[in-house]
């Protein structure tokens, strides 16, 4: 008896394998998040605006949680990501264009996680929280940007695999 698969055209394959691939990258990333102790709700805090966050009680934590994201959770989602594009990409140039989107996520990542961070500092020194807000208003600007690079590089790497390239 044969699979269903079997008799797919081999661009289904590659795009299916793909899928793959990226869903077992985000299981580990969210895995690793938990690993690495980033707070509970730690990725909705970073989009709230400074009367959002005074509702909160954890900013120290949330800080910590930042440190933590700049130092080993943007790195790994790059690292990794250059790993699931070298599995599934063949073409240098495919490559290249999936990598420059996926930096270009990660740069956004990094500047809104040092905002987010600056945020909470100042929200825990008492800061003017007319300040925060305009603070996090440009957060939420480099969130957009950072998922905006993100699903750009999703979008090359299944573009690469239905081309075959």
């Amino acid at each position: 008896m044969r699979l269903p698969i079997a008799t797919w055209d081999v661009t289904w394959q590659r795009l299916l394998a793909t899928l793959a691939l990226v869903t077992v990258l985000v299981a580990a990333l969210g895995w690793f998040a938990r690993a690495i102790g980033l707070p509970a709700g730690y990725a909705r805090a970073q989009s709230l605006g400074a009367y959002e966050l005074i509702e909160r009680n954890d900013w120290a934590e949330l800080r910590r949680g930042a440190t933590r994201d700049i130092a080993l959770f943007i790195p790994a989602y790059v690292v990794l990501a250059a790993a699931v594009t070298g599995l599934a990409v063949a073409s240098t140039a495919a490559r290249l264009s999936i990598g420059g989107a996926v930096a270009g996520g990660a740069v956004a990542d990094l500047v809104e996680t040092l905002l987010f961070r600056r945020s909470l500092t100042r929200l825990l020194a008492g800061g003017d929280l007319e300040d925060i807000e305009r603070l996090t208003q440009v957060t939420q600007v480099a969130t957009m940007l950072k998922f905006a690079g993100l699903l750009t590089a999703l979008a090359l790497l299944l573009a690469a695999a239905w081309r075959g390239t």
